[in-house]
């Protein structure tokens, strides 16, 4: 989704576990393969409902027509603040927008962000850094010198525990993914009522490579903390589709992701396809 929104074109991530990832290398090793999910980008939104309908193997997807019009009132959230990273303001009115293109297609509007998102965030962090950090290591091996600043500060701190505080982390796993299991449970809870969730994808648009900070309103923040808005999705595996809204002053592309319940990609879709209709993204 990232990368869609940096670049004005359409992203899916699907459900967690509903694409198969036998094959992809790097494997998805430890707790990455909690989060582990692949999912396609392409220009328009009916691309991406038609390239998931065979990478997900759903010949009986509805037609995405059909799915819009089955939206009826549904109730749709939406938010700016996840509780970790500002956005600039760009991107909030990029939502915004979205959020009343939706309400004029007479779909039921909330402005609130849901339980638990600000709690995903820190998840994350806990969750996969390690392993992130691991994977990193191995894909470099041997071409150290090819990274960009912010990976080179990684392969400068690899890890380096005692036993006994490898067991404390492994401990401290354990309760990390009950947590998770709970906190999920009580969004998953939230949106029976409010099943769709517009949000940033990221702090901000795309940023100069190999940058380790950027700027949202003056205020400095570092590029990880900027990615919040979509490790929240990942770590609790829900669908999300990106979908271009805006450009900066400067002319680069905003998007907003579209966030669903489990196995809600067609309804997912179906929103981010009236976004899209209606947005006008050039």
């Amino acid at each position: 989704r990232v990368p869609a929104h940096f670049c004005g074109i359409t992203g899916l991530k699907p459900t967690t576990g509903s694409v198969p990832i036998a094959g992809h290398l790097p494997l998805a090793t430890g707790t990455l393969s909690l989060g582990a999910c692949i999912g396609p980008m392409a220009p328009r939104v009916a691309d991406l409902a038609l390239l998931f309908s065979v990478i997900a193997d759903k010949p009986e997807a509805k037609f995405l027509d059909e799915a819009v019009n089955d939206l009826g009132e549904v109730r749709v959230a939406w938010y700016t603040d996840d509780g970790v990273s500002p956005v600039t303001n760009e991107v909030a009115n990029a939502v915004r927008c979205a959020a009343n293109i939706l309400s004029g297609a007479g779909l039921t509007i909330i402005e609130g962000r849901p339980p638990t998102i600000s709690d995903g965030a820190r998840l994350w962090v806990e969750l996969f850094s390690r392993v992130a950090n691991e994977q990193i290591r191995l894909f470099y091996r041997g071409r150290e010198q090819e990274a960009g600043p912010l990976v080179s500060s990684l392969l400068r701190s690899p890890y380096q525990g005692t036993f006994e505080e490898k067991v404390i982390a492994a401990e401290t796993l354990a309760t990390t993914v009950l947590e998770r299991e709970r906190l999920r449970e009580e969004l998953l809870r939230w949106m029976r009522q409010t099943p769709l969730i517009v949000a940033p994808v990221s702090a901000t648009p795309a940023f100069a490579h190999g940058a380790a900070r950027v700027d949202v309103n003056g205020e400095s923040i570092s590029v990880f903390r900027s990615c919040s808005y979509s490790r929240t999705v990942n770590v609790f595996g829900l669908p999300a589709a990106v979908v271009p809204v805006a450009r900066t002053a400067d002319g680069l592309p905003i998007g907003v992701q579209v966030i669903g319940r489990p196995h809600n990609e067609q309804g997912v879709l179906a929103a981010a396809a009236i976004i899209e209709q209606c947005a006008g993204f050039r």
